[in-house]
């Protein structure tokens, strides 16, 4: 990473179709859409925190733990080894069926 636009990218590699390789070569893309997902998760512990503790309110935590998970999520996102995968979805499925047992096991 050279910048900190390139930092906050989240560069990932977009595959065609098989059918479709040679007409389509596989580009480098930014996903900084993957941050909604971060803020999602950030907002609902902060929030499931809350009705947990029975606790006020506190925005300056919210804007906290929003601050702290833009920053840090660039950096699992890249080593975790997401950036290098062709498909980033592939590879979270992959991770949660890996940790969840099986219902049928």
């Amino acid at each position: 990473m050279t910048s900190l636009a390139d930092y906050f990218s989240l560069w990932t590699r977009s595959a065609p179709p098989a059918s479709a390789a040679q007409a389509f070569p596989i580009e480098r893309l930014r996903q900084p859409a993957f941050f909604l997902g971060v803020f999602a998760g950030a907002v609902s512990s902060f929030v499931f925190n809350h009705y947990r503790s029975g606790a006020s309110l506190d925005s300056s935590a919210l804007v906290l733990s929003l601050i702290a998970s833009a920053v840090t999520f660039p950096l699992v996102y890249e080593r975790a080894g997401l950036a290098q995968a062709e498909f980033f979805w592939e590879i979270v499925i992959d991770l949660a069926r890996a940790t969840i047992p099986s219902a049928g096991g």
